[in-house]
């Protein structure tokens, strides 16, 4: 039976129509973690094969002078340390400063989520971003939107994304905030239904 798609005045919402939309959304939410201190935030068995792509929202942290959230694959708890490639685009709020920033897979072991440049003391940021096939082994890419505010100032990170070229498959994320320790970080994750 074809699912019913439109509906006008005076159409009755049955029940199985209710709970064939329900159940069909677009994103489905899986999992959450948070930290409060240390350096890095793992959660793990949040990849499957339920889903090829997920999404992966962190509403609000601080970060302290000089310090950033980089990502990497878990396989269990163990992260993928080499083939990871990253670039963005960042905007300054105050139009005076743009540029681009970038990671070769020769030289970084993580993806980057935005830049250190100018960062201080409680630098307020917030991050969303999508990895597509993470458990399927074959490579992994990644899709990012970030802004922080600085103060006075701040940058929008306007486009960035980045692959991952291991063939492997991966289950779990982990965040590592490069300098000091978490005060307040969580993140949710989200797959998007395939059908």
């Amino acid at each position: 039976m074809a699912v019913k798609s439109n509906f006008a005045a005076g159409d009755v919402l049955t029940a199985s129509n209710v709970n064939t939309y329900l159940t069909n959304g677009g994103l489905v939410y899986i999992t959450e973690a948070s930290a409060t201190s240390g350096t890095t935030l793992d959660i793990t068995s949040c990849f499957s094969s339920t889903y090829d792509s997920y999404r992966i929202v962190v509403s609000d942290y601080r970060t302290p002078a000089g310090s950033s959230i980089t990502l990497q694959l878990l396989s269990g708890s163990t992260p993928s340390t080499t083939n990871y490639a990253w670039a963005f685009w960042r905007v300054a709020y105050d139009n005076t400063t743009a540029g681009a920033a970038s990671g070769l897979p020769a030289t970084v072991s993580s993806w980057a989520t935005q830049s250190t440049a100018g960062n201080t003391a409680g630098t307020a940021s917030a991050l969303a971003f999508d990895l597509y096939n993470p458990f399927l082994a074959q490579q992994t890419f990644m899709a990012i939107q970030s802004g922080d505010s600085r103060g006075t100032s701040g940058y929008g990170f306007i486009g960035g994304g980045g692959t991952h070229t291991a063939a492997t498959s991966y289950n779990g994320i982990r965040f590592t905030l490069s300098a000091s320790t978490f005060t307040s970080f969580k993140a949710r994750v989200y797959g998007y239904r395939q059908a």
